[in-house]
């Protein structure tokens, strides 16, 4: 091939393959390691005769070997596995020379929107013929002229193959691969001159580094199915047709969701906290700005500030706006919303007065509790501020009042990031906040003597379980300072100083 033809293939090749996924996201055994061993095994199964003569008839219908509608099918299966739709495979024009090597071409298959797979067999004849035409530069020579930024343990542009070959140039293989740098090749072995009612073996060759037996043999049996499907009804689109099993459809939908326990769905998440406050009274509840608090004296300020609540009218379904600055005081504005039977509206004393706005506007809250210094960036609100370092609440009984909240009640009102430009509030009961902080109460495992943060911005989901997770179980939830949670170094020291 002249220089002139060459530098036209390297051009095919670069447009053929510009912006194609570097990686094929099929699922593995193993983690994929670094340095690959390149060992292999095979597995032979053998394709029922009907089936592949439904195979043969399409292919001379399409004006295609019986090869395209295996890797059509092939590209269906990765694209159920993987749920891309660009997907590049590897495969070989020919049987190989004399001592049993081949060149690999790259097929880049397009199985987005949603065809039939008479449409995918349409389009991959079409990518498999202009592929093939263009096989004059080897494939090293391929990678080359792209330019790709190699990751070590991947082989390049298609990690999967499907090769043609002709049982009359090639012994049947046995149970061992020949080394492999691919993650899988499927080999389907024709003898064109076999005898009525035998089939075609289908030999799955793959790398015992990444994958098991066991799960070559799955995908080698779904690859069956699917093109069972495939021939006997080409008008159906992908997504109409499935490799699974309707049992293996039942266990992945029905039996692995049987994930439902018990949990304490009759009580708010305040009284366990109060729970933990009656067994670890003098143990430390939260620590941060220069103030500690313990289970004692959090449950104690947030039952007096909950009966001042309830004097302004607080109940269930009732918001209540909560912006301070990261302080131990913070968590008694928070309970102590809870105790009255309010549900709370975490908000950020950085956010723009109009946000603020809006968000205390959208919950309906009467009140909002803040701070002297914050009151100015709430002059616009449709609530009334509650100024928590003004308040005089000594007076008041230490005791919880009756609110009548109940699990069904709304606990708090969390607004998301407003992607669309205006935030929406999330309104979540007590019993669903009971239900996570079971799952992170066995998760995490903790308890009195561990050290928690709040880190999260308040009015960002996690700060949720932060906060909740650390006072229903007993430990300490620490409050770092905001020049601490904008450095990650400094987040860093101040966290293992803590034991956090």
């Amino acid at each position: 091939m002249s220089t002139l033809d060459l530098d036209g293939e390297r051009d095919y090749w670069r447009r053929r393959l510009a912006g194609s996924p570097p990686q094929l996201g099929l699922a593995t055994d193993r983690p994929r390691p670094t340095v690959r061993s390149r060992q292999g095994a095979a597995l032979r199964v053998p394709l029922r005769a009907a089936v592949y003569d439904q195979v043969r008839a399409m292919a001379r219908q399409a004006g295609a070997a019986p090869f395209v509608p295996l890797v059509a099918t092939f590209t269906a299966l990765l694209r159920h596995y993987t749920g891309q739709d660009d997907l590049a495979v590897g495969s070989s024009p020919g049987d190989g020379d004399a001592e049993g090597g081949f060149e690999l071409v790259a097929l880049r298959m397009d199985a987005s929107g949603e065809p039939t797979f008479r449409e995918l067999l349409a389009r991959v004849h079409a990518t498999v013929e202009e592929a093939f035409a263009h096989r004059g530069l080897a494939f090293h020579d391929v990678v080359e002229a792209l330019a790709l930024e190699r990751t070590a343990g991947i082989h390049p542009v298609f990690q999967v193959a499907f090769r043609i070959c002709d049982a009359r140039r090639v012994a049947t293989p046995g149970d061992r691969a020949s080394p492999l740098d691919l993650d899988i090749m499927v080999i389907p072995y024709d003898d064109h001159d076999r005898p009525a009612g035998d089939g075609v073996m289908l030999v799955w060759e793959y790398s015992t580094d990444l994958f098991d037996a066991a799960t070559m043999e799955h995908m080698a049996a779904h690859y069956a199915r699917l093109l069972a499907q495939c021939v006997a009804h080409p008008e159906r689109r992908l997504s109409e047709l499935s490799p699974v099993t309707d049992r293996e459809r039942d266990r992945l939908v029905v039996d692995y969701n049987v994930t439902a326990e018990p949990f304490a769905d009759d009580i708010c998440v305040h009284d366990r906290v109060a729970a933990q406050a009656a067994r670890t009274p003098d143990a430390p509840a939260a620590s941060g700005a220069g103030q500690a608090l313990t289970y004692r004296a959090l449950d104690e300020q947030a039952n007096r500030l909950a009966h001042h609540l309830r004097a302004l009218g607080v109940g269930p379904e009732v918001a209540v706006g909560v912006c301070l600055e990261r302080t131990p005081e913070l968590l008694v504005a928070l309970l102590g919303v809870l105790k009255a039977g309010g549900a709370y509206v975490p908000m950020e004393p950085g956010f723009p007065a109009e946000r603020q706005r809006r968000m205390l506007e959208d919950a309906r809250a009467p009140w909002v509790i803040t701070q002297a210094s914050l009151t100015d960036k709430l002059v616009s609100s449709p609530a009334r501020p509650v100024v928590l370092d003004a308040l005089h609440l000594d007076a008041l009984p230490s005791g919880p009042p009756a609110s009548g909240v109940g699990p069904r009640n709304l606990a708090y009102v969390l607004f998301t990031s407003g992607s669309t430009g205006r935030p929406k509030g999330i309104q979540v009961e007590h019993r669903t906040l009971m239900n996570c902080l079971h799952w992170t109460r066995r998760a995490m495992r903790l308890g009195p003597g561990h050290n928690t943060c709040h880190l999260a911005g308040q009015s960002f989901d996690a700060s949720v379980l932060e906060v909740w997770t650390g006072l229903a179980t007993g430990a300490c939830v620490h409050l770092p300072p905001e020049a601490i949670r904008a450095s990650a170094i400094e987040l860093q020291a101040w966290m293992l100083a803590r034991a956090i």
